[in-house]
């Protein structure tokens, strides 16, 4: 559920409204913009539902990388931190605000962000 989700760790609860369910995948169009596609094993209810992902899931690529599509979103960078082994990304998609994590730096003020399906999980 959403308590465990942020007891654990960072995590990034993106929500949004649920616009389909068809063989364990579930449709969301996103309140910040987009649309993500998850899997979920049954079809919750008809309205808002919250996805978890963990930032180091998150994959953020140049504004011109070729990701166009299904679980990809433009975000404006607000902030890069070096930690040491990483690199922390707070970004804003929308009305989203999201904090990635990734092994290489990628420059510029607007970025894509690609949520992969697999790193989903649909709480409570």
């Amino acid at each position: 559920n959403r308590f465990v989700a942020e007891f654990v760790g960072r995590v990034n609860l993106i929500t949004g409204a649920v616009t389909g369910w068809e063989a364990g995948t579930l449709s969301i169009a996103l309140d910040g913009g987009g649309h993500l596609w998850v899997a979920a094993p049954e079809a919750p209810a008809p309205g808002s539902v919250t996805v978890a992902v963990r930032p180091e899931a998150l994959v953020v690529e140049s504004a011109d990388a070729q990701l166009n599509g299904s679980n990809t979103v433009e975000a404006e960078v607000r902030s890069v931190a070096f930690l040491g082994d990483h690199y922390q990304y707070e970004l804003h998609a929308g009305s989203m605000s999201l904090l990635a994590q990734g092994r290489r730096v990628v420059n510029g003020e607007r970025v894509k962000v690609h949520i992969p399906p697999d790193a989903c999980t649909v709480v409570a």
